[in-house]
């Protein structure tokens, strides 16, 4: 079974680097290609660290891509960044800013997330999201105060750690701390592989840890890719799937060699 693991973990993180090879700039895996649908939006995330905060607060319920637009069109419909006068608007008028044709998001709350963010930026980390994930902290500690913000839960602050170590260089201290998030493609490619036993938080978080013990997070992203474009919900594509050859309940599916 250890020789198996060590098999897996070798054809994802393979299929990882197939995946982003062609990348040219940094970019969030989660969104394929790029952070943001259009270069104008990437380019504003990557620069700006109060932006990427807010694109992971906005990274709920809808897709990826859409989510990461957002801070960029809320600077348009502003006129501004500027947390200080976010923060004078107060949740309710941001909330109808946001919700303005076309809907930044599908939820209307998104008003009071940001505005509370925009709050705590200001009273916590001088107006700066880059204080909150500085070099050389630890991962865990890093996790702790990005859960401390409205619209960030356990799945988006482990996420977060991964993409500022990966993506941005950020340097943290035990990345083995960092756990996949519980994402709904990744969990059930682990499930399909038999590596998770349950559908909860501790079961996946697990199977991560036993896979990849020195940094179960390292994974996500082509697991979530995998997921995303070969193991659907139905009709999975199973012949194309790079795991498909460690997946117990494909065995009878696969061409005989």
């Amino acid at each position: 079974m250890k020789k198996q693991k060590e098999e897996i973990v070798k054809a994802i993180l393979e299929y990882d680097k197939k995946v982003h090879k062609k990348v040219e700039s940094p970019t969030v895996d989660f969104a394929g290609k790029g952070f943001a649908c259009k270069k104008g939006q990437n380019k504003f995330l990557l620069s700006n660290p109060n932006a990427f905060l807010f694109g992971v607060i906005f990274d709920q319920g809808i897709p990826a891509e859409r989510a990461w637009s957002a801070p960029f069109l809320l600077k348009q419909r502003l006129g501004h960044f500027d947390l200080k006068k976010m923060v004078k608007l107060g949740p309710e008028k941001l909330g109808k800013i946001i919700m303005q044709k076309p809907a930044l998001h599908r939820y209307f709350y998104l008003g009071e997330w940001i505005f509370a963010a925009a709050k705590k930026l200001l009273e916590e980390y001088k107006g700066n999201a880059g204080n909150i994930w500085e070099d050389g902290l630890l991962a865990k500690e890093v996790i702790q105060r990005l859960e401390g913000f409205k619209g960030i839960g356990q799945k988006k602050a482990n996420m977060t750690v991964r993409i500022l170590n990966r993506i941005f260089g950020v340097r943290f201290k035990k990345m083995e701390a960092v756990d996949i998030p519980y994402d709904v493609h990744i969990r059930r490619v682990l499930l399909r592989l038999g590596l998770a036993k349950k559908d909860t938080v501790e079961s996946i978080t697990q199977a991560a840890r036993d896979l990849y013990p020195k940094n179960p997070s390292r994974l996500d992203s082509a697991l979530w890719h995998i997921g995303r474009n070969f193991c659907h919900p139905r009709n999975p594509e199973c012949l194309l799937c790079p795991l498909a050859k460690f997946c117990p309940k494909l065995v009878y599916k696969l061409p005989a060699s």
